[in-house]
């Protein structure tokens, strides 16, 4: 009995032996079949997770070789350039004629102890250009020549340039995220929410220009400079709002204007609940894309 059963064992396994010219055997059949159908499934899921992923943003970081700008300097409550905006500029369509970009060093850095001496100085930059939906920021470039006064260059429309801040509404309300503006723009992706929130505080805390990423009253993603007022005077954000970062907030305070880019003098912060954003539609959302409206 013994013999038989082993006989049968040994005929049954030489029945599923894979022969090329010969059928394939049923037990190889069910096993491909049960692999295909999970092939498709495991496809299937992972379609569905990279279509659930919201879009990281449309910041580009022009790494490649560093461009030159020449503008005037603005040192306070942030480094920034100040220059005559272009002719054509489709990513960024106003009737502003002067366009502000941030000014950065490399890594989590800020650029204030190479500009504090030069507010308000005609300055020739070298350095990367980093972009996001018509908002620039510029890294400095290595090297002592990145940044440079030009004190016998007169200054394109001199007389109609004015790098003061303009106080544009003594009283304003706005909700958003606190973002680190270099990352944020195109350094890295995502550069927002909690996910971001301990790099963007290193940055923020290293000098690095913080914006508020809130929506306009036409529902349109925009973001503000934030900063602080110190002895009657703008000044960088104060390190009580660091633990806002990357969280929905309310901020209170008055907002300016420097070239293009607003900037709200925060008076109070008030941390707000996600769902509260979420069921006021104040929320975000995705910064790349406008609000949906009803």
């Amino acid at each position: 009995m013994t013999t038989r059963n082993t006989n049968s064992a040994r005929a049954a396994h030489l029945d599923e032996f894979y022969v090329g010219y010969l059928p394939l055997p049923a037990g190889h059949g069910a096993f491909l079949r049960r692999l295909l159908v999970g092939g498709v499934l495991l496809v299937a899921v992972v379609a569905l997770m990279a279509l659930a992923q919201r879009s990281p943003g449309r910041g580009v970081w022009h790494d490649a070789a560093p461009r030159e700008w020449v503008g005037t300097l603005v040192a306070s409550p942030y480094p920034m350039l100040v220059v005559a905006s272009e002719p054509r500029d489709e990513a960024r369509p106003s009737a502003e004629p002067w366009r502000t970009m941030l000014l950065v060093e490399a890594g989590k850095h800020g650029s204030q102890p190479r500009t504090r001496d030069l507010n308000s100085a005609r300055v020739r930059v070298k350095g990367f250009l980093i972009e996001r939906d018509g908002r620039r920021l510029i890294e400095l470039a290595p090297g002592d020549d990145a940044l440079t006064r030009l004190d016998d260059v007169p200054p394109e429309k001199a007389s109609e340039l004015d790098t003061t801040p303009s106080l544009i509404s003594s009283d304003t309300a706005l909700v958003g995220e606190l973002l680190d503006a270099k990352c944020f723009l195109g350094a890295m992706k995502p550069g927002d929410r909690r996910a971001h929130a301990g790099c963007a505080r290193l940055c923020i805390a290293g000098g690095i220009p913080p914006l508020l990423g809130t929506r306009g009253p036409d529902g349109v993603a925009r973001v503000v400079l934030v900063a602080s007022i110190l002895d009657d005077g703008l000044a960088p954000l104060q390190a009580a709002h660091l633990p806002l970062v990357g969280q929905p907030a309310r901020y209170q305070g008055a907002v300016y204007r420097v070239g293009d880019l607003e900037i709200l003098v925060t008076e109070r912060a008030d941390r707000v609940p996600r769902a509260a954003m979420l069921a006021s539609r104040e929320s975000l959302c995705n910064f790349s894309e406008p609000a949906t409206r009803e």
